[in-house]
Protein backbone atom coordinates (compact mmCIF):
# COMPACT_ATOMS: atom_id res chain seq x y z
CA UNK A 1 0.00 0.00 0.00
CA UNK A 2 2.76 2.43 0.52
CA UNK A 3 4.69 1.90 -2.55
CA UNK A 4 0.84 2.71 -4.00
CA UNK A 5 0.59 6.00 -2.25
CA UNK A 6 3.80 7.51 -2.14
CA UNK A 7 3.89 10.40 -4.15
CA UNK A 8 0.38 10.90 -4.37
CA UNK A 9 -0.92 13.74 -6.24
CA UNK A 10 -1.98 16.59 -3.85
CA UNK A 11 -5.20 18.66 -3.77
CA UNK A 12 -8.05 18.19 -2.27
CA UNK A 13 -11.16 16.71 -4.04
CA UNK A 14 -14.54 18.62 -4.20
CA UNK A 15 -17.27 16.04 -3.30
CA UNK A 16 -18.48 15.65 -6.51
CA UNK A 17 -15.27 14.59 -8.13
CA UNK A 18 -14.86 12.17 -4.88
CA UNK A 19 -18.31 10.42 -6.27
CA UNK A 20 -17.21 10.51 -10.12
CA UNK A 21 -14.05 8.88 -8.92
CA UNK A 22 -15.45 5.93 -6.95
CA UNK A 23 -18.13 5.42 -9.40
CA UNK A 24 -15.25 4.86 -11.96
CA UNK A 25 -13.35 2.75 -9.74
CA UNK A 26 -16.17 0.52 -9.59
CA UNK A 27 -17.51 0.51 -12.66
CA UNK A 28 -13.85 -0.99 -13.67
CA UNK A 29 -13.96 -3.67 -10.98
CA UNK A 30 -17.18 -4.74 -12.50
CA UNK A 31 -15.71 -5.15 -15.99
CA UNK A 32 -12.07 -6.31 -15.24
CA UNK A 33 -11.99 -9.57 -17.25
CA UNK A 34 -10.71 -11.32 -13.89
CA UNK A 35 -13.52 -10.25 -11.60
CA UNK A 36 -16.17 -13.01 -11.38
CA UNK A 37 -18.41 -10.16 -9.02
CA UNK A 38 -17.64 -6.44 -8.93
CA UNK A 39 -18.89 -4.53 -5.44
CA UNK A 40 -22.22 -3.93 -4.74
CA UNK A 41 -24.01 -0.60 -4.55
CA UNK A 42 -23.66 -1.18 -0.83
CA UNK A 43 -20.13 -2.16 -1.18
CA UNK A 44 -19.24 1.03 -3.31
CA UNK A 45 -21.55 3.56 -0.64
CA UNK A 46 -19.00 1.60 2.11
CA UNK A 47 -16.25 2.20 0.13
CA UNK A 48 -17.48 6.27 -0.28
CA UNK A 49 -17.80 6.07 3.71
CA UNK A 50 -14.57 4.77 4.17
CA UNK A 51 -12.88 7.31 2.49
CA UNK A 52 -14.74 10.09 4.28
CA UNK A 53 -13.64 8.65 7.32
CA UNK A 54 -9.94 8.45 6.34
CA UNK A 55 -10.69 11.93 4.55
CA UNK A 56 -11.60 13.37 8.21
CA UNK A 57 -8.18 11.97 9.72
CA UNK A 58 -5.86 13.15 7.16
CA UNK A 59 -7.66 16.81 6.96
CA UNK A 60 -9.39 16.15 3.50
CA UNK A 61 -10.53 14.31 0.75
CA UNK A 62 -7.57 13.41 -1.32
CA UNK A 63 -6.78 10.81 -3.96
CA UNK A 64 -4.52 9.18 -1.36
CA UNK A 65 -7.34 8.80 1.28
CA UNK A 66 -9.20 7.32 -1.33
CA UNK A 67 -6.25 4.81 -2.04
CA UNK A 68 -6.22 3.52 1.34
CA UNK A 69 -10.07 3.71 1.45
CA UNK A 70 -10.34 1.40 -1.91
CA UNK A 71 -7.51 -1.22 -0.87
CA UNK A 72 -8.95 -2.00 2.80
CA UNK A 73 -12.26 -1.93 1.60
CA UNK A 74 -12.82 -3.04 -1.74
CA UNK A 75 -10.34 -6.86 -2.01
CA UNK A 76 -13.36 -8.59 0.31
CA UNK A 77 -15.99 -7.46 -1.76
CA UNK A 78 -15.13 -8.76 -5.38
CA UNK A 79 -14.64 -12.23 -6.58
CA UNK A 80 -12.02 -13.16 -8.75
CA UNK A 81 -10.93 -16.11 -11.39
CA UNK A 82 -8.66 -18.63 -9.19
CA UNK A 83 -5.51 -17.32 -11.06
CA UNK A 84 -5.83 -13.50 -9.95
CA UNK A 85 -5.32 -11.79 -7.02
CA UNK A 86 -8.47 -9.36 -5.70
CA UNK A 87 -5.65 -6.74 -4.18
CA UNK A 88 -3.64 -6.34 -7.32
CA UNK A 89 -6.15 -5.95 -9.46
CA UNK A 90 -7.51 -3.26 -6.99
CA UNK A 91 -4.11 -1.79 -6.90
CA UNK A 92 -3.75 -1.50 -10.46
CA UNK A 93 -7.13 0.22 -11.39
CA UNK A 94 -6.35 2.27 -7.97
CA UNK A 95 -3.05 3.29 -10.05
CA UNK A 96 -5.21 3.45 -13.60
CA UNK A 97 -7.95 5.78 -12.13
CA UNK A 98 -6.50 8.08 -9.07
CA UNK A 99 -2.96 8.39 -10.36
CA UNK A 100 -2.80 7.54 -14.77
CA UNK A 101 -0.35 4.91 -14.26
CA UNK A 102 -1.64 2.79 -17.14
CA UNK A 103 -0.73 1.43 -20.40
CA UNK A 104 -1.45 3.32 -23.50
CA UNK A 105 -4.25 0.48 -24.29
CA UNK A 106 -6.33 1.19 -21.49
CA UNK A 107 -6.67 5.96 -22.31
CA UNK A 108 -10.22 6.26 -20.21
CA UNK A 109 -12.01 7.92 -22.72
CA UNK A 110 -14.32 9.71 -20.01
CA UNK A 111 -11.55 11.38 -18.51
CA UNK A 112 -10.32 12.39 -22.05
CA UNK A 113 -13.80 13.68 -22.78
CA UNK A 114 -13.86 15.61 -19.75
CA UNK A 115 -10.36 17.13 -20.37
CA UNK A 116 -11.87 18.39 -24.16
CA UNK A 117 -14.71 20.99 -24.40
CA UNK A 118 -16.45 21.64 -27.78
CA UNK A 119 -18.32 24.03 -25.57
CA UNK A 120 -18.15 27.61 -28.30
CA UNK A 121 -17.38 31.11 -25.99
CA UNK A 122 -20.78 32.27 -27.51
CA UNK A 123 -22.95 28.88 -25.86
CA UNK A 124 -21.19 29.77 -22.58
CA UNK A 125 -21.98 33.43 -22.44
CA UNK A 126 -25.60 33.06 -23.80
CA UNK A 127 -26.13 30.65 -20.85
CA UNK A 128 -24.26 33.59 -18.52
CA UNK A 129 -26.76 35.68 -20.27
CA UNK A 130 -29.49 34.01 -19.46
CA UNK A 131 -28.44 34.03 -15.14
CA UNK A 132 -27.46 37.07 -15.32
CA UNK A 133 -31.12 38.19 -17.06
CA UNK A 134 -32.73 36.39 -13.99
CA UNK A 135 -31.28 38.54 -11.50
CA UNK A 136 -31.34 41.47 -12.98
CA UNK A 137 -34.94 41.46 -13.29
CA UNK A 138 -35.16 40.59 -9.49
CA UNK A 139 -37.55 37.82 -10.16
CA UNK A 140 -35.76 34.93 -8.75
CA UNK A 141 -38.32 33.80 -6.38
CA UNK A 142 -41.03 33.67 -9.22
CA UNK A 143 -38.16 31.61 -10.84
CA UNK A 144 -37.81 29.17 -7.72
CA UNK A 145 -41.69 28.97 -7.51
CA UNK A 146 -41.42 26.44 -10.73
CA UNK A 147 -38.49 24.70 -9.92
CA UNK A 148 -38.47 21.08 -9.70
CA UNK A 149 -42.54 21.80 -10.23
CA UNK A 150 -44.47 18.03 -9.58
CA UNK A 151 -47.24 16.84 -12.46
CA UNK A 152 -48.94 14.42 -11.13
CA UNK A 153 -50.47 13.38 -14.45
CA UNK A 154 -52.16 10.04 -14.83
CA UNK A 155 -50.13 6.74 -14.80
CA UNK A 156 -49.32 5.12 -17.31
CA UNK A 157 -49.26 8.31 -19.61
CA UNK A 158 -45.46 7.78 -20.22
CA UNK A 159 -45.18 3.96 -19.95
CA UNK A 160 -44.78 3.86 -23.77
CA UNK A 161 -41.98 6.11 -24.14
CA UNK A 162 -39.26 3.54 -22.70
CA UNK A 163 -36.64 5.93 -21.64
CA UNK A 164 -36.24 8.31 -19.16
CA UNK A 165 -35.18 11.09 -21.26
CA UNK A 166 -38.40 11.11 -22.99
CA UNK A 167 -39.93 12.43 -19.81
CA UNK A 168 -37.53 15.85 -19.95
CA UNK A 169 -37.88 18.35 -22.50
CA UNK A 170 -34.84 18.03 -25.31
CA UNK A 171 -31.19 17.53 -24.52
CA UNK A 172 -30.54 20.82 -26.42
CA UNK A 173 -32.69 22.16 -23.28
CA UNK A 174 -30.83 20.09 -21.07
CA UNK A 175 -27.21 21.17 -22.08
CA UNK A 176 -28.42 24.77 -21.34
CA UNK A 177 -27.97 23.63 -17.85
CA UNK A 178 -24.77 21.74 -18.03
CA UNK A 179 -22.75 24.25 -19.69
CA UNK A 180 -23.95 27.46 -17.63
CA UNK A 181 -22.84 24.90 -14.42
CA UNK A 182 -19.20 24.92 -16.29
CA UNK A 183 -19.16 28.46 -16.93
CA UNK A 184 -20.59 29.40 -13.28
CA UNK A 185 -18.09 27.01 -11.61
CA UNK A 186 -14.91 28.60 -13.70
CA UNK A 187 -16.30 32.11 -12.47
CA UNK A 188 -16.78 31.09 -9.05
CA UNK A 189 -13.31 29.67 -9.48
CA UNK A 190 -12.23 33.13 -10.30
CA UNK A 191 -13.90 34.36 -7.35
CA UNK A 192 -11.89 32.11 -5.14
CA UNK A 193 -8.77 33.22 -6.61
CA UNK A 194 -9.60 36.53 -6.26
CA UNK A 195 -10.22 36.01 -2.55
CA UNK A 196 -6.77 34.71 -2.26
CA UNK A 197 -5.28 37.26 -3.67
CA UNK A 198 -6.81 40.04 -1.26
CA UNK A 199 -9.26 41.57 -4.26
CA UNK A 200 -12.46 40.94 -2.90
CA UNK A 201 -13.44 40.49 0.72
CA UNK A 202 -15.27 37.31 1.72
CA UNK A 203 -18.52 38.71 2.40
CA UNK A 204 -18.15 39.94 -1.00
CA UNK A 205 -16.88 36.44 -2.31
CA UNK A 206 -19.68 34.75 -0.61
CA UNK A 207 -22.51 37.04 -1.58
CA UNK A 208 -21.77 37.02 -5.54
CA UNK A 209 -21.06 33.27 -5.15
CA UNK A 210 -24.86 33.12 -3.77
CA UNK A 211 -25.95 35.05 -6.62
CA UNK A 212 -24.37 32.66 -9.00
CA UNK A 213 -25.62 29.87 -7.49
CA UNK A 214 -29.29 31.31 -7.50
CA UNK A 215 -28.94 32.05 -11.14
CA UNK A 216 -27.81 28.43 -11.64
CA UNK A 217 -30.83 27.15 -9.53
CA UNK A 218 -33.41 29.18 -11.26
CA UNK A 219 -32.43 27.62 -14.90
CA UNK A 220 -32.00 24.29 -12.99
CA UNK A 221 -36.07 24.57 -11.82
CA UNK A 222 -37.01 26.11 -15.19
CA UNK A 223 -35.41 22.80 -17.41
CA UNK A 224 -36.31 20.10 -15.33
CA UNK A 225 -40.17 19.05 -14.82
CA UNK A 226 -41.21 16.13 -12.59
CA UNK A 227 -43.98 13.66 -13.71
CA UNK A 228 -46.05 11.53 -11.74
CA UNK A 229 -44.32 8.78 -13.30
CA UNK A 230 -40.44 10.27 -12.49
CA UNK A 231 -41.90 10.96 -8.96
CA UNK A 232 -43.00 7.98 -8.14
CA UNK A 233 -39.80 5.81 -9.22
CA UNK A 234 -37.54 8.78 -7.77
CA UNK A 235 -39.33 7.37 -4.47
CA UNK A 236 -39.16 3.89 -5.15
CA UNK A 237 -35.12 4.81 -5.68
CA UNK A 238 -34.82 6.16 -2.41
CA UNK A 239 -36.73 2.85 -0.41
CA UNK A 240 -33.99 1.08 -2.73
CA UNK A 241 -31.51 2.76 -1.06
CA UNK A 242 -32.33 2.78 2.13
CA UNK A 243 -32.81 -0.97 1.75
CA UNK A 244 -29.24 -1.17 0.48
CA UNK A 245 -27.73 0.59 2.99
CA UNK A 246 -28.92 -1.63 5.91
CA UNK A 247 -29.90 1.84 7.62
CA UNK A 248 -33.36 3.42 8.78
CA UNK A 249 -32.32 6.55 6.99
CA UNK A 250 -30.31 8.23 3.78
CA UNK A 251 -28.47 11.01 3.29
CA UNK A 252 -27.80 13.56 0.30
CA UNK A 253 -24.30 12.01 -0.34
CA UNK A 254 -25.48 8.67 -0.30
CA UNK A 255 -27.95 8.95 -2.79
CA UNK A 256 -25.25 11.16 -5.21
CA UNK A 257 -22.99 8.34 -4.72
CA UNK A 258 -26.48 5.60 -5.56
CA UNK A 259 -27.14 7.28 -8.59
CA UNK A 260 -23.52 7.07 -9.96
CA UNK A 261 -23.63 3.75 -9.21
CA UNK A 262 -26.29 3.03 -11.17
CA UNK A 263 -25.47 5.16 -13.94
CA UNK A 264 -22.08 4.63 -14.41
CA UNK A 265 -21.83 0.77 -13.27
CA UNK A 266 -25.17 -0.14 -14.13
CA UNK A 267 -25.77 1.18 -17.30
CA UNK A 268 -29.38 2.53 -15.78
CA UNK A 269 -30.85 5.46 -18.20
CA UNK A 270 -31.36 8.40 -15.23
CA UNK A 271 -32.47 11.56 -15.09
CA UNK A 272 -29.31 13.86 -15.43
CA UNK A 273 -30.62 15.81 -12.83
CA UNK A 274 -29.60 12.97 -10.12
CA UNK A 275 -26.17 12.50 -11.18
CA UNK A 276 -25.65 16.03 -11.09
CA UNK A 277 -23.88 17.07 -7.17
CA UNK A 278 -26.26 20.46 -7.01
CA UNK A 279 -29.07 19.75 -9.35
CA UNK A 280 -29.63 16.02 -6.78
CA UNK A 281 -29.15 18.72 -3.37
CA UNK A 282 -32.00 20.91 -4.67
CA UNK A 283 -34.05 18.11 -5.30
CA UNK A 284 -33.86 17.08 -2.65
CA UNK A 285 -34.19 20.03 -0.50
CA UNK A 286 -37.44 20.05 -2.81
CA UNK A 287 -39.29 16.80 -1.65
CA UNK A 288 -38.23 18.17 2.01
CA UNK A 289 -40.62 21.24 1.14
CA UNK A 290 -43.60 19.13 -0.02
CA UNK A 291 -42.73 16.65 3.28
CA UNK A 292 -42.65 13.69 1.10
CA UNK A 293 -39.05 14.10 2.91
CA UNK A 294 -38.41 14.74 6.56
CA UNK A 295 -34.89 15.39 8.17
CA UNK A 296 -33.83 13.01 11.39
CA UNK A 297 -33.54 14.10 14.57
CA UNK A 298 -29.71 14.76 14.35
CA UNK A 299 -30.44 16.09 10.64
CA UNK A 300 -27.23 13.92 9.31
CA UNK A 301 -29.94 12.43 6.83
CA UNK A 302 -33.81 12.18 5.78
CA UNK A 303 -36.57 9.38 6.19
CA UNK A 304 -39.59 8.87 3.58
CA UNK A 305 -43.10 9.60 4.55
CA UNK A 306 -46.62 9.09 5.07
CA UNK A 307 -46.61 11.52 1.77
CA UNK A 308 -44.28 10.02 0.20
CA UNK A 309 -46.75 6.34 0.38
CA UNK A 310 -49.82 8.68 -0.54
CA UNK A 311 -48.09 9.27 -3.84
CA UNK A 312 -46.78 5.98 -4.61
CA UNK A 313 -50.77 4.87 -3.76
CA UNK A 314 -52.20 7.01 -5.88
CA UNK A 315 -49.93 6.58 -8.27
CA UNK A 316 -50.09 3.26 -8.83
CA UNK A 317 -53.96 3.34 -8.31
CA UNK A 318 -54.58 5.80 -11.39
CA UNK A 319 -55.52 8.37 -8.20
CA UNK A 320 -59.31 6.53 -7.34
CA UNK A 321 -60.01 7.05 -4.38
CA UNK A 322 -63.30 5.24 -3.71
CA UNK A 323 -64.08 4.21 -0.10
CA UNK A 324 -63.32 0.39 -0.15
CA UNK A 325 -60.99 -1.43 -1.62
CA UNK A 326 -60.32 -4.59 -3.66
CA UNK A 327 -61.67 -7.94 -2.80
CA UNK A 328 -58.01 -9.45 -2.06
CA UNK A 329 -57.79 -6.35 0.63
CA UNK A 330 -61.57 -7.68 1.94
CA UNK A 331 -60.30 -10.77 2.41
CA UNK A 332 -57.47 -9.93 4.55
CA UNK A 333 -58.61 -7.42 6.76
CA UNK A 334 -62.63 -8.69 6.21
CA UNK A 335 -65.47 -7.00 4.45
CA UNK A 336 -66.24 -3.37 5.69
CA UNK A 337 -68.24 -2.78 8.21
CA UNK A 338 -72.53 -2.46 7.87
CA UNK A 339 -73.72 0.23 10.10
CA UNK A 340 -77.50 0.58 10.85
CA UNK A 341 -78.18 4.53 11.25
CA UNK A 342 -79.95 5.85 14.22
CA UNK A 343 -83.25 7.39 13.82
CA UNK A 344 -86.66 7.95 15.15
CA UNK A 345 -89.50 6.54 12.91
CA UNK A 346 -93.31 5.37 13.60
CA UNK A 347 -93.94 2.03 15.62
CA UNK A 348 -95.33 -0.46 13.49
CA UNK A 349 -96.57 -4.29 14.34
CA UNK A 350 -93.66 -6.27 15.17
CA UNK A 351 -91.27 -3.70 16.98
CA UNK A 352 -89.66 -4.55 19.89
CA UNK A 353 -91.36 -3.15 23.10
CA UNK A 354 -87.88 -2.30 24.81
CA UNK A 355 -87.58 -0.17 21.10
CA UNK A 356 -89.96 2.09 22.42
CA UNK A 357 -89.10 6.05 23.34
CA UNK A 358 -90.82 7.61 26.22
CA UNK A 359 -89.32 10.35 25.38
CA UNK A 360 -89.72 10.90 22.06
CA UNK A 361 -93.91 9.64 21.93
CA UNK A 362 -94.45 12.17 24.56
CA UNK A 363 -92.88 14.93 22.82
CA UNK A 364 -95.55 13.41 19.48
CA UNK A 365 -98.22 13.42 21.85
CA UNK A 366 -97.49 17.04 22.64
CA UNK A 367 -96.69 18.49 19.31
CA UNK A 368 -100.21 17.13 18.28
CA UNK A 369 -101.87 18.66 21.28
CA UNK A 370 -103.19 15.37 22.62
CA UNK A 371 -103.11 14.23 26.58
CA UNK A 372 -102.37 10.82 27.50
CA UNK A 373 -106.33 9.60 27.49
CA UNK A 374 -106.14 10.20 23.65
CA UNK A 375 -102.54 7.76 23.10
CA UNK A 376 -103.27 5.72 19.90
CA UNK A 377 -100.80 3.14 18.36
CA UNK A 378 -100.05 5.76 15.79
CA UNK A 379 -98.74 8.40 18.33
CA UNK A 380 -96.02 5.43 19.21
CA UNK A 381 -92.51 6.37 18.77
CA UNK A 382 -89.65 3.86 18.05
CA UNK A 383 -86.17 4.82 18.48
CA UNK A 384 -83.24 3.00 16.61
CA UNK A 385 -79.75 3.43 17.98
CA UNK A 386 -76.63 3.06 15.97
CA UNK A 387 -75.75 -0.59 15.06
CA UNK A 388 -72.60 -1.53 13.69
CA UNK A 389 -70.37 -4.85 13.55
CA UNK A 390 -67.48 -5.42 16.18
CA UNK A 391 -64.62 -3.59 15.13
CA UNK A 392 -61.79 -5.46 14.45
CA UNK A 393 -58.29 -4.89 15.60
CA UNK A 394 -54.99 -5.41 12.94
CA UNK A 395 -51.44 -5.92 12.93
CA UNK A 396 -49.29 -5.59 10.42
CA UNK A 397 -46.47 -7.76 11.02
CA UNK A 398 -43.84 -7.39 8.42
CA UNK A 399 -40.21 -8.86 7.64
CA UNK A 400 -38.17 -6.52 7.59
CA UNK A 401 -34.52 -8.51 7.22
CA UNK A 402 -31.75 -8.63 5.41
CA UNK A 403 -33.33 -10.91 2.30
CA UNK A 404 -36.26 -8.36 1.93
CA UNK A 405 -33.75 -5.86 0.77
CA UNK A 406 -33.29 -7.26 -2.53
CA UNK A 407 -35.08 -7.03 -5.56
CA UNK A 408 -37.53 -4.19 -4.09
CA UNK A 409 -38.95 -7.00 -1.80
CA UNK A 410 -39.25 -4.54 1.33
CA UNK A 411 -40.64 -1.64 -1.40
CA UNK A 412 -43.63 -4.06 -2.22
CA UNK A 413 -44.07 -5.15 1.67
CA UNK A 414 -44.24 -1.16 2.08
CA UNK A 415 -47.15 -0.32 -0.59
CA UNK A 416 -48.97 -3.54 0.03
CA UNK A 417 -48.78 -2.28 4.13
CA UNK A 418 -50.10 0.99 3.64
CA UNK A 419 -52.80 -0.09 1.26
CA UNK A 420 -53.45 -2.40 3.98
CA UNK A 421 -53.60 0.26 6.43
CA UNK A 422 -55.75 2.80 4.89
CA UNK A 423 -58.49 0.57 3.95
CA UNK A 424 -58.65 -0.60 7.89
CA UNK A 425 -58.60 2.74 8.72
CA UNK A 426 -61.08 3.93 6.39
CA UNK A 427 -63.42 1.19 7.83
CA UNK A 428 -63.22 2.00 11.47
CA UNK A 429 -61.00 -0.76 12.47
CA UNK A 430 -57.78 -0.06 14.59
CA UNK A 431 -54.48 -0.89 13.39
CA UNK A 432 -51.11 -1.78 14.66
CA UNK A 433 -47.30 -2.59 13.03
CA UNK A 434 -44.86 -5.14 14.32
CA UNK A 435 -41.39 -5.24 12.38
CA UNK A 436 -38.97 -8.31 12.87
CA UNK A 437 -35.84 -9.22 11.92
CA UNK A 438 -33.60 -10.94 14.33
CA UNK A 439 -36.32 -10.11 16.79
CA UNK A 440 -39.79 -8.77 17.05
CA UNK A 441 -40.47 -4.47 17.38
CA UNK A 442 -43.39 -3.26 18.16
CA UNK A 443 -43.31 0.06 15.60
CA UNK A 444 -47.16 1.40 16.26
CA UNK A 445 -49.43 0.27 19.02
CA UNK A 446 -53.09 -0.25 17.89
CA UNK A 447 -54.63 3.39 17.19
CA UNK A 448 -57.85 3.92 15.22
CA UNK A 449 -57.00 7.76 14.14
CA UNK A 450 -53.58 8.06 13.73
CA UNK A 451 -53.03 6.73 9.89
CA UNK A 452 -50.33 8.73 9.21
CA UNK A 453 -48.52 7.78 12.66
CA UNK A 454 -48.66 4.05 10.73
CA UNK A 455 -47.45 5.21 7.21
CA UNK A 456 -45.02 7.08 8.74
CA UNK A 457 -43.94 3.84 10.87
CA UNK A 458 -43.87 2.26 7.22
CA UNK A 459 -41.98 4.39 5.31
CA UNK A 460 -39.19 4.39 7.58
CA UNK A 461 -38.45 0.73 8.09
CA UNK A 462 -35.22 -0.76 6.24
CA UNK A 463 -33.99 -3.96 5.48
CA UNK A 464 -31.05 -5.56 8.12
CA UNK A 465 -30.32 -8.95 9.87
CA UNK A 466 -31.71 -12.02 10.65
CA UNK A 467 -35.68 -13.76 9.55
CA UNK A 468 -36.64 -14.69 12.86
CA UNK A 469 -40.64 -14.89 11.87
CA UNK A 470 -41.36 -17.25 14.86
CA UNK A 471 -40.65 -14.02 17.60
CA UNK A 472 -42.59 -11.68 14.32
CA UNK A 473 -45.67 -13.25 15.08
CA UNK A 474 -44.74 -13.92 19.09
CA UNK A 475 -44.87 -10.06 19.32
CA UNK A 476 -47.91 -9.64 17.23
CA UNK A 477 -50.06 -11.42 19.02
CA UNK A 478 -49.06 -10.07 22.75
CA UNK A 479 -49.82 -6.75 20.92
CA UNK A 480 -53.26 -7.43 20.16
CA UNK A 481 -54.03 -10.10 23.26
CA UNK A 482 -52.73 -6.66 25.64
CA UNK A 483 -55.10 -4.27 23.90
CA UNK A 484 -57.88 -4.96 26.34
CA UNK A 485 -60.71 -4.96 23.77
CA UNK A 486 -63.43 -7.64 22.83
CA UNK A 487 -62.51 -6.58 19.08
CA UNK A 488 -62.48 -9.72 16.58
CA UNK A 489 -58.13 -9.93 16.21
CA UNK A 490 -56.38 -10.18 12.52
CA UNK A 491 -52.77 -10.65 12.19
CA UNK A 492 -51.15 -9.96 8.70
CA UNK A 493 -47.81 -11.26 7.90
CA UNK A 494 -45.89 -9.72 4.97
CA UNK A 495 -42.76 -11.56 4.70
CA UNK A 496 -40.88 -13.16 2.08
CA UNK A 497 -40.88 -16.71 4.20
CA UNK A 498 -37.17 -17.54 4.17
CA UNK A 499 -37.18 -18.00 8.10
CA UNK A 500 -33.22 -18.56 9.17
CA UNK A 501 -33.57 -17.61 12.78
CA UNK A 502 -34.94 -18.79 16.48
CA UNK A 503 -34.41 -17.26 19.81
CA UNK A 504 -33.06 -19.56 22.30
CA UNK A 505 -35.87 -19.11 24.18
CA UNK A 506 -38.24 -20.47 21.27
CA UNK A 507 -35.92 -23.09 21.13
CA UNK A 508 -36.33 -24.21 24.30
CA UNK A 509 -39.69 -24.36 24.31
CA UNK A 510 -39.74 -26.76 20.89
CA UNK A 511 -40.69 -30.18 21.31
CA UNK A 512 -38.93 -32.77 20.16
CA UNK A 513 -37.55 -32.41 16.76
CA UNK A 514 -39.82 -33.62 13.58
CA UNK A 515 -37.66 -33.61 10.73
CA UNK A 516 -38.85 -29.49 10.15
CA UNK A 517 -36.30 -26.84 10.70
CA UNK A 518 -36.90 -25.27 13.84
CA UNK A 519 -36.80 -21.40 12.48
CA UNK A 520 -40.29 -22.94 10.80
CA UNK A 521 -40.97 -25.04 13.44
CA UNK A 522 -41.30 -21.84 15.94
CA UNK A 523 -43.39 -19.75 13.27
CA UNK A 524 -45.67 -22.41 13.17
CA UNK A 525 -45.70 -23.05 16.92
CA UNK A 526 -46.12 -19.38 17.27
CA UNK A 527 -49.17 -19.21 15.00
CA UNK A 528 -50.94 -22.27 16.76
CA UNK A 529 -51.10 -19.85 19.69
CA UNK A 530 -52.13 -17.31 18.25
CA UNK A 531 -54.87 -19.15 16.62
CA UNK A 532 -55.92 -20.82 19.78
CA UNK A 533 -56.04 -17.10 21.56
CA UNK A 534 -58.78 -16.44 18.62
CA UNK A 535 -56.37 -14.47 16.62
CA UNK A 536 -56.50 -15.02 12.56
CA UNK A 537 -53.54 -15.56 10.53
CA UNK A 538 -53.02 -14.23 6.83
CA UNK A 539 -50.32 -14.04 5.00
CA UNK A 540 -49.11 -11.88 2.09
CA UNK A 541 -46.13 -13.44 0.50
CA UNK A 542 -43.68 -11.31 -1.44
CA UNK A 543 -41.06 -13.87 -3.45
CA UNK A 544 -41.21 -15.78 -6.48
CA UNK A 545 -42.36 -19.09 -6.91
CA UNK A 546 -40.72 -21.68 -4.68
CA UNK A 547 -42.07 -25.20 -3.88
CA UNK A 548 -40.14 -25.33 -0.52
CA UNK A 549 -41.26 -21.91 0.53
CA UNK A 550 -44.58 -22.11 -0.24
CA UNK A 551 -45.00 -25.75 1.80
CA UNK A 552 -44.01 -23.62 4.84
CA UNK A 553 -45.94 -20.18 3.72
CA UNK A 554 -49.39 -22.55 3.16
CA UNK A 555 -49.18 -24.58 6.68
CA UNK A 556 -48.65 -21.23 8.48
CA UNK A 557 -52.02 -19.78 7.15
CA UNK A 558 -53.86 -23.03 7.54
CA UNK A 559 -52.84 -22.99 10.88
CA UNK A 560 -54.05 -19.03 11.72
CA UNK A 561 -56.54 -20.08 9.44
CA UNK A 562 -56.54 -17.28 7.37
CA UNK A 563 -55.95 -16.72 3.64
CA UNK A 564 -52.69 -16.47 1.52
CA UNK A 565 -52.01 -13.25 -1.29
CA UNK A 566 -48.81 -13.82 -3.39
CA UNK A 567 -47.27 -11.03 -4.37
CA UNK A 568 -44.34 -11.35 -6.88
CA UNK A 569 -44.45 -8.52 -9.04
CA UNK A 570 -46.30 -4.91 -9.62
CA UNK A 571 -49.16 -6.80 -11.39
CA UNK A 572 -50.00 -8.34 -8.48
CA UNK A 573 -49.64 -5.22 -6.25
CA UNK A 574 -51.60 -3.35 -8.15
CA UNK A 575 -54.44 -5.91 -8.18
CA UNK A 576 -54.13 -5.78 -4.17
CA UNK A 577 -54.28 -1.78 -3.82
CA UNK A 578 -57.43 -1.46 -6.92
CA UNK A 579 -60.35 -0.43 -5.91
CA UNK A 580 -63.73 -2.61 -7.21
Amino acid sequence: MKNLIDGAAGGVLSPSEAVGLVARIVARLRDHPDVVRGPSVGGAIAFREVVEALAGLTGGMTREAMAKGALITLPPRISVKQTADSETIVSDIIREILFGIRPPCMQDEASDQLGSSSMRPDDIMASLAEIQAAMTRQDLDAANAKRFAVAPGKAGREESHGHWEKLYRSAESRGRYFTAKRAVMSLISSLEARLRAGEITPDEFEKQRARLMAGLRSLAGSEMHMSGRELASTIIEMMDAQDKQWNSEVSFSRMHMYYHIKGTCDGEKLNPFKEDYHALKWLIDDLQTQSILRPTDDAAGFLLTSVALDVLLSYLTDGRTKEHGSQVKQELIGSPLSYRSEGVRRYSRGDRFRDLSVRHTLREIAKRGHDLAQLKEGDLRIFMKEHREPRRDIILCIDTSGSMGFHQKLTYARLAAAGLVKAACQDGNRAGLVAFRDLGQTIVRLTGKCEDLLLNGIAGLSANGNTNIGDGIRSARELLLDSGSRNSKHLILITDGQASAVSEEAFARLSSPKGRDPTEESALFETSRAADAGVQLSVVYVAPRDEEIDRFVRDVADVGRGKIYRMSGLADLRNMLSVN
